[in-house]
């Protein structure tokens, strides 16, 4: 589901809401590389999800600028070498196109709202690259996290009210870029040469591993497929993601594990497709990455499935214990006033 610019608004009347504003599904990482279908028309997309239960995303990477607002969330989000701690409040994280993130959020009232953005086709509108080296900035330079979350929030719940309006949501767009470069930070080149090289050695090991987690695998392998010493192997891996490879290769095999049983298969048949070779470890292993058994996950899933095709005619994310009720008014008022168009 995608946001979708129309060139003239007042020629021809905006495609539903629903094609443009939506809601992400539960554990929606299928792969551990996305690549979004935007385009010239179809510059960047909003989604919100919320968290019935524990989710874990491991370390993956996306072709497009990637903005989190994180609403009343608890849990962790890496992202370029950082860790950020959830714990209850607001955030707002800033993830480069190409940048290896994971995120593992424990199950909250709250909301996360996700804002993916490709320069390349945005251009057709505005050149966000270009106004930063007009500025004498560079977008690599901007920092992951920053102070004052609601600010940025606000502006990316605008972009939905506003969404019947081209205007409105371009001038959303420059708002927030142009808070995002008042917190710019300075980089020499060559620090950013050198992490988009590690970046290629990494985003290479997060394939190599999607391809091969229900194997058997060891430590040493995987140092042979880097051409590195086994030791070095494990501090370089820690160093970039501030994980073990081991952890995140249960990360990895735990998240595949997740999709099986909503997928109804049985313990025994998910712990042996995701390369574990004993069960009872796998079963400690889920319900400390989880914090439930696979029966109690999937009914936590199934239900969890049943409101949200129960809400599904809600194309606006619904509001968390410290929204105020007239913000979500507002946004029901819009979509009727949009359904009458």
């Amino acid at each position: 589901m995608t946001l979708l610019m129309t060139q003239d608004t007042r020629i021809s009347k905006p495609p539903p809401l629903r094609r443009r504003v939506g809601r992400l599904p539960y554990n929606n990482t299928y792969t551990f590389t996305e690549y979004n279908h935007f385009s010239q028309e179809i510059p960047y997309s909003i989604h919100f999800k919320n968290f019935p239960y524990d989710e874990l995303i491991p370390l993956h990477y996306g072709n497009t600028v990637e903005i989190l607002y994180c609403e009343e969330l608890k849990g962790m989000v890496t992202a370029n070498r950082q860790n950020i701690l959830l714990n209850g409040g607001n955030a707002v994280i800033f993830i480069h196109p190409f940048t290896v993130h994971s995120t593992n959020i424990c199950k909250s009232p709250g909301l996360m709202y996700v804002l993916k953005i490709s320069l390349n086709d945005l251009r057709n509108f505005i050149d966000l690259e270009k106004i930063y080296d007009f500025n004498g900035n560079h977008m690599d330079c901007l920092p992951v996290c920053y102070p004052r979350p609601e600010e940025f929030g606000c502006i990316i719940k605008e972009m939905i009210r506003q969404d019947h309006s081209i205007y409105a949501r371009l001038r959303c767009l420059l708002n927030l870029f142009e808070l995002f470069e008042s917190h710019i930070m300075e980089k020499k080149k060559t620090f950013v040469k050198a992490n988009a090289i590690e970046g290629d050695k990494l985003r290479w090991l997060i394939n190599w591993t999607n391809e091969h987690f229900a194997e058997q695998i060891t430590i040493q392998d995987v140092a042979n497929k880097m051409s590195l010493n086994k030791y070095y192997f494990c501090k370089y891996f820690k160093t970039i993601t501030g994980i073990t490879y081991w952890t995140y290769l249960n990360q990895v095999r735990m998240a595949h594990a997740a999709k099986l049983v909503e997928q109804g298969k049985s313990t025994t048949e998910c712990c042996y497709e995701c390369g574990f070779e004993s069960i009872s470890y796998f079963i400690q292993l889920f319900k400390r990455t989880y914090g439930c058994s696979t029966l109690q996950y999937r009914s936590q899933y199934n239900k969890a499935i049943a409101e949200a095709r129960q809400s599904s005619n809600n194309v606006y994310p619904p509001a968390t214990s410290k929204q105020e009720h007239h913000a979500k008014t507002v946004w029901e008022n819009d979509v009727k006033l949009l359904k009458k168009q």
